[in-house]
C-alpha cells in the first residue's frame, strides 16, 4: 500500500497532473476544487497513505476509505 501510495504521488508530480487538473476549466472554477481520496479494501488502505501525503501541499485533501485493513481502523 505504501509503495503504491508513494508510486501515484511521485506520478501525480512528474506528471503535473493535479497542475493540469486544476487549470483544466478554469471557467467552472476547477482551481478551486479539493482532492478526494477513495478506495475500499486494500486500495482504502492506498488512499489513507496517499491523503496523508498530499495534505502537506493540500491541507484541504479529504479521504473517504471504506473497509480499509486492519491496522488502519483507528
Amino acid at each position: 500500500m505504501a509503495s503504491t501510495a508513494a508510486y501515484i504521488y511521485r506520478k501525480l508530480k512528474e506528471d503535473h497532473l493535479l497542475t493540469k487538473a486544476f487549470n483544466w476549466d478554469q471557467a467552472r472554477g476547477t482551481q478551486d476544487f479539493d482532492i478526494i481520496c477513495v478506495g475500499h479494501s486494500l486500495g482504502a488502505g492506498t488512499a489513507s497513505i496517499l491523503a496523508i501525503m498530499l495534505k502537506q501541499e493540500f491541507p484541504n485533501t479529504k479521504c473517504f476509505a471504506y473497509s480499509p485493513p486492519g491496522g488502519l481502523l483507528r
